[in-house]
């Protein structure tokens, strides 16, 4: 299990949120995010803005787990990538999109996403 927190999360504070990580059995991540809500969680590499905090160990006491872990400059959406790849099966092409019943209408993102008002 990978667990992703925010450390200035208003919403869902990472010391609650850790405590998921007595609920699990088997290997697990807990990693924590620099910012708030969404920033922390949107961060993209290419920002360069923020960083995370990582340890494999999963003590009881969120503070604990703090106190120890290891800061990391940039986003977490590497350290993700590399945690994923090593627990995922063989990368696959992905299925095509639309059907001769339900084309494609245009590609992604949309028109209706760069719409303002």
């Amino acid at each position: 299990s990978y667990f992703l927190s925010t450390r200035e999360d208003h919403i869902a504070p990472w010391e609650a949120t850790y405590k998921t990580t007595q609920l699990f059995s088997g290997p697990q991540r807990f990693t924590l995010a620099a910012s708030g809500h969404i920033a922390g969680v949107v961060n993209h590499p290419q920002a360069q803005k923020y960083c995370y905090f990582e340890n494999k160990q999963t003590p009881k006491n969120p503070q604990d787990w703090l106190d120890n872990a290891k800061e990391h400059a940039g986003s977490w959406w590497v350290h993700w990538q590399k945690w994923i790849a090593d627990h995922a099966g063989k990368r696959v092409k992905p299925y095509s999109m639309g059907s001769k019943k339900y084309p494609v209408i245009e590609p992604a993102p949309g028109r209706y996403v760069k719409v303002t008002n």
